[in-house]
């Protein structure tokens, strides 16, 4: 009996043993990283634009330009674009599109509310204008109107600097884009006037 039962033993033990072999090891959590925020992730919302002398338009509606936005940072670092429109009712197109992509490096700081500064540098393509111009942004300054744990509300208000463009010629882009006497005065009236100051209301959703 007593046989038996170091048997029973010997066998239990070693059905343990392989039993072990095949769990899987728990990872150590890591204390000082929990609940910390995010560093890198996606930000994708709603943009709502006005630029320029436009700013304080009499053409609210024409001169407003609203569309899609999505940013990927890294830290202070965020790439990303917008694909925004306005109805422009004196032009032929009805729709002015724009498309912009852009680079920017940010400083982010609380006083009260929570704000950020930034620079960076843009691309442009307007296509009911039929052209495209390059910026540097001189600066931008942000505040969060209101944040919750994966949305935010931000405003932001800058000045950039129009350093180079040219007329969309291609017509895979842009079909109505030629070389004409209305784009080139366009975009030299661009050129020729190359501060704009720009205000953008925000509303963004985090991915993670």
């Amino acid at each position: 009996m007593n046989k038996l039962a170091a048997l029973a033993g010997l066998g239990l033990a070693l059905f343990a043993s392989e039993a072990s072999a095949f769990m899987p090891e728990s990872e150590p959590i890591d204390t000082a990283r929990w609940g910390a925020e995010p560093t890198r992730y996606f930000l994708v919302g709603v943009a709502f634009e006005r630029g320029d002398d436009t700013i304080y338009g009499e053409d609210l509606l024409g001169d407003q330009l609203i569309g899609a936005t999505v940013v990927y940072r890294t830290g202070d670092v965020g790439f990303g674009g917008r694909l925004l429109m306005s109805p422009k009712f004196e032009r032929s197109s009805i729709l002015e599109l724009r498309g912009q992509i852009g680079l920017d490096l940010r400083y982010y700081f609380t006083y009260g509310l929570d704000w950020s500064v930034g620079l960076g540098a843009s691309a442009e393509a307007r296509l009911g204008d039929h052209l495209w111009l390059a910026y540097a942004n001189l600066l931008e300054l942000g505040v969060t109107v209101y944040e919750s744990r994966t949305f935010a509300a931000r405003l932001f208000a800058g000045v950039r600097y129009a350093f180079g463009g040219n007329l969309v010629n291609w017509f895979l882009v842009d079909p109505n884009g030629f070389d004409n006497e209305i784009a080139r005065d366009e975009l030299d009236d661009e050129l020729d006037d190359p501060f704009e100051g720009f205000v953008r209301i925000v509303f963004q959703r985090r991915i993670e």
